[in-house]
């Protein structure tokens, strides 16, 4: 190879590494692949094996479901009973909607709620704003900014129908809390 072939060579291969970032532009050339800029050469690689067969999942055992939460006679949830209404609250510190603060309370109050609040520490109150039924069948209620706002042991209240107020206690505002508060339960006298 002469000293013009070996510049146009590397000329070439500069070139494809300019144009390609370093990777060839490989063409079949039966036991070889070939680069169609650079005139590189390499061996094929060894084709991969095939992955090993994935086994099948165990079947789960029937999962045990929870037993619903008893109900007292007026049909609300039981104030006898408040861990049992622990699942289903839920406080989000930013939604998807809005990138603030929204609650979910358990299903066991939808169609039972007449007002749902916040109070802090320091007694700031702020109302909240009821959307709708969703997410498994849970009351929504959005407030006005996103959960770390408020302060740590703020409380997610909700007023019943029967007067009782209901109240979750969250340390812990600028995180989910996904049914891992217990509530606690005002009845009237």
């Amino acid at each position: 190879m002469n000293r013009w072939e070996k510049l146009w060579l590397d000329i070439r291969r500069d070139a494809c590494h300019f144009w390609t970032g370093g990777k060839h532009n490989l063409r079949d050339e039966g036991l070889l692949l070939r680069c169609r800029i650079c005139d590189y050469w390499i061996a094929k690689p060894e084709p991969l094996p095939p992955p090993p067969p994935v086994p099948d999942p165990p079947v789960p055992d029937e999962p045990d479901d929870p037993p619903a939460p008893p109900v007292d006679p007026a049909g609300e949830p039981n104030p006898a009973t408040p861990g049992a209404y622990r699942a289903g609250f839920l406080w989000k510190p930013v939604s998807e909607s809005d990138g603030k603060l929204v609650c979910l309370s358990p299903q066991a109050y939808t169609g039972r709620i007449r007002h749902t609040y916040l109070v802090q520490p320091n007694g700031v109150r702020e109302e909240g704003v009821g959307v709708g039924v969703y997410n498994g069948g849970r009351w929504h209620t959005r407030f006005r900014h996103v959960g770390g706002f408020y302060l740590p042991n703020t409380e997610f209240r909700l007023l019943t129908d029967a007067g009782r107020v209901w109240s979750w206690k969250v340390v812990k505002t600028n995180q989910r809390n996904d049914g891992n508060v217990t509530p606690t339960v005002q009845v009237p006298e």
